[in-house]
């Protein structure tokens, strides 16, 4: 399970499914929640139904797939069970929070204040709706002592910074960070080097942007990420055939990528790289059934 862990966190989710499917013993949540994630809804549900008994992550998974399947009916209901709930834990408290910020963000930014002893993901949480409920002060406020409370939660950190910096010209932005990431404490902070990376991409410095992005990769963060915003780096810096290497080579790890297979599909457009596209499709769908689906994307792209 930690080769799967490992792999998840770098974003390689089919490869992880895969490793999955191989262990002796089934893991019906772990599949549910990966299938999930590469946008197999129904093949997830069909994992949990394997479970006699859901724990409250497995309960809010459920709500949330069968929301995307269009059952709106179960699926509140299903939240509005959890909501009940005194006590939750947080990958359910996280996925509560986020329909009732899409219900009522208002609602929402009472519901987190009931939280008992809320830990740091809870916090952000807090944070988040009051931001959606358009409470920037309160948000502020709320991030600053939350930061206090936990300063090595880089999540606290960046929406504390991105709130802060909002609006700000990108010069301000590298400046500041800059300064920030020059300090031993921040020094291995990838989420600020990451938000570094989108101020100097709208400078259009992508040559430290590209050396930005690979000094996160080293330091370990959200591998499938950081590389697709060194693919899009790359493609700025004219790097067309290393950039599309790697997009195809992403979107072999994680199908479900959109972002991804449109930033594929727009550069080949713009590059005259058309059939290449359409031959990296083919050669897919033909391994996979599933990946047909990007064919959508490639028409309303490249056609």
């Amino acid at each position: 399970m930690e080769r799967i862990a490992e792999l998840r966190r770098q974003g390689k989710l089919q490869e992880a499914l895969e490793c999955l499917d191989q262990l002796s013993q089934p893991h019906p949540l772990e599949r549910a929640n990966l299938l999930a994630r590469l946008n197999r809804p129904q093949e997830a549900l069909q994992s949990l139904q394997q479970l006699q008994q859901l724990n409250d992550y497995g309960l809010a998974l459920k709500a949330g797939l069968l929301e995307h399947l269009g059952d709106k009916t179960e699926s509140q209901a299903l939240f509005e069970e959890l909501a009940q709930r005194p006590q939750l834990g947080p990958a359910a408290w996280q996925r509560v929070m986020k329909y009732l910020q899409q219900q009522d963000p208002e609602r929402a930014a009472h519901w987190a204040e009931r939280t008992p002893r809320p830990n740091a993901d809870q916090l952000q949480g807090q944070a988040q709706a009051l931001l959606k409920a358009k409470q920037e002060g309160a948000a502020l406020e709320l991030l600053q002592r939350a930061h206090e409370d936990f300063p090595a939660h880089p999540g606290l950190l960046r929406d504390l910074v991105m709130l802060r910096l909002k609006g700000e010209k990108p010069e301000v932005v590298v400046e500041e960070l800059d300064t920030l990431l020059s300090l031993h404490e921040h020094r291995h902070n990838t989420v600020l080097r990451e938000r570094l990376v989108q101020a100097l991409r709208d400078l259009k410095d992508f040559e430290r942007a590209r050396q930005e992005l690979l000094t996160c990769l080293r330091q370990s963060g959200n591998q499938h990420y950081l590389r697709a915003n060194l693919a899009y780096v790359l493609r700025d810096m004219g790097q067309i055939e290393e950039a599309l290497d790697l997009m195809e080579e992403l979107l072999r790890e994680n199908p479900a990528d959109l972002f991804v297979l449109g930033a594929y599909c727009k550069a080949c457009r713009d590059h005259e790289q058309t059939p290449r596209a359409a031959a990296f499709i083919g050669a897919e769908a033909q391994k996979d059934p599933g990946k047909r689906r990007w064919w959508g994307t490639y028409r309303k792209v490249c056609k």
